[in-house]
């Protein structure tokens, strides 16, 4: 065999360096000023020399370098013990280290003569202002619906005497909350939007079969509730704005239409009726949709105003929230396109109160019903919604009103 051409002294220098790093190729080749390449081809030539390199422990073991070759099973033992009295020494050490470091701290922070000085900051009372706009939102509240509490196992029952209880409790809980719950109020108005499906309707003749009166009676026992309402908050704040859109509900044909939409349907004549009534209210303003949308406007906040039934589908673990984005997308599209810019999109129709940002669901009146046991749909008590708008910084506070206690049956 040809001599080799590395000279048995870099050969040495290399195992050498490979012994002082426990073995570590790349520490002893960067040590070296090597890629690690050339590195290993120097431990290839040792073997060539004749040049024994040792085996190596496990990460984290102490090499002994003092012995290379092993000559006995008790010497093996005694390396073995060795190197592991060095690894607990260090352990040991570092353990040590990290209690003194830490008593340390403990000493620094006892022994601290300096007094703290935190900053001589004041908070000035804030002087007594808008607040912003409260909204109470209605919608679904399927006037005249019989739901019978034995078909949906006692969860939930609907007749005339319990909505109108829910009706003063909606209005009363929500004067409660923005006038005697908040500290030192201040109002400009009350924003009251009405969203449709207010009237159970007959587009489905099992309502028309089980509605508690004919629809047109119905429609004046709202217009009277409607009137208490609305005088109720008139007079607890003074001015209250209604921005109002039909629903699916209250329409004159079974079949859904899309030309004169907002006038064949009853809410359009009850909004009327509520307009005619206060007429020479100056603080009772109505605004009232020609079309299945509305767009209003709060301090520098943009409302768009639906029904809600136009986002069809849902289904799954998603439910409602992927016909809800999806149709938040698409109005987006047109609202650029058409430059009628929007912020916030507020809405009723599917029974769920949730906010989702720009994106605002009411929940009903009337509560479970019979169609939302079969179709399997979540469960939540009767819930309108209420939040407020501020002047600068849109939307900053949301509240379920709750109209019946959670867990309440119905016997």
């Amino acid at each position: 065999m040809a001599p080799p051409r590395l000279s048995k002294e870099l050969v040495e220098q290399a195992v050498q360096a490979l012994i002082a790093h426990n073995g570590t190729r790349q520490a002893a080749a960067t040590a070296l000023g090597l890629n690690r390449d050339t590195f290993r081809n120097r431990l290839f030539r040792a073997k060539q020399y004749g040049i024994p390199i040792p085996e190596f422990p496990e990460h984290g073991q102490i090499l002994d370098t003092s012995r290379v070759h092993i000559g006995s099973a008790e010497q093996v033992k005694i390396d073995r013990l060795t190197k592991e009295v060095e690894f607990l020494k260090c352990e040991n050490a570092s353990l040590r280290e990290e209690r003194l470091s830490v008593e340390l701290i403990r000493q620094l922070i006892h022994d601290c003569k300096t007094p703290p000085t935190p900053p001589s900051w004041r908070i000035e009372p804030s002087p007594k202002g808008n607040e912003g706009t409260p909204t109470v939102l209605c919608s679904d509240w399927h006037w005249g619906e019989t739901i019978d509490r034995k078909q949906i196992n006692y969860v939930n029952a609907f007749d005339r005497e319990i909505a109108e209880r829910r009706v003063k409790l909606l209005v009363s809980k929500t004067i409660d909350l923005l006038l005697k719950k908040m500290s030192n109020p201040k109002y400009d108005y009350l924003c009251m939007p009405l969203l449709g499906d207010l009237l159970s309707g007959t587009i489905h003749e099992e309502l028309r079969e089980t509605n508690w009166d004919p629809i047109t009676l119905c429609l004046f026992q709202l217009r009277d509730v409607l009137i208490w309402a609305i005088d109720e908050f008139a007079n607890a704040f003074k001015k209250v704005y209604l921005p109002c859109v039909t629903g699916n509900h209250g329409r004159l044909d079974r079949k859904p239409r899309y030309k004169n939409a907002a006038y064949d349907n009853y809410e359009f004549v009850l909004y009327e009726m509520l307009r005619h009534h206060y007429q020479s209210e100056r603080d009772i303003h109505f605004e009232i949709a020609d079309g299945p949308e509305l767009l209003y406007t709060l301090g520098k906040t943009r409302y768009l105003a639906i029904h809600g039934d136009s986002w069809r589908g849902g289904s799954g673990i998603a439910g409602a929230l992927s016909p809800m984005m999806l149709g938040r997308a698409r109005k987006k599209e047109t609202a650029l396109a058409t430059n009628r810019p929007f912020d916030v999109i507020v809405h009723g129709h599917w029974h769920f109160y949730r906010t989702l940002g720009d994106i605002i669901c009411n929940g009903s009146l009337k509560g479970f019903d019979e169609y939302a046991l079969k179709e399997g749909y979540p469960f939540q008590v009767p819930i309108q919604a209420v939040w407020i708008t501020h002047p600068v910084h849109t939307l900053t506070a949301y509240w379920p009103i709750y109209l019946e206690t959670p867990g309440k049956t119905y016997r």
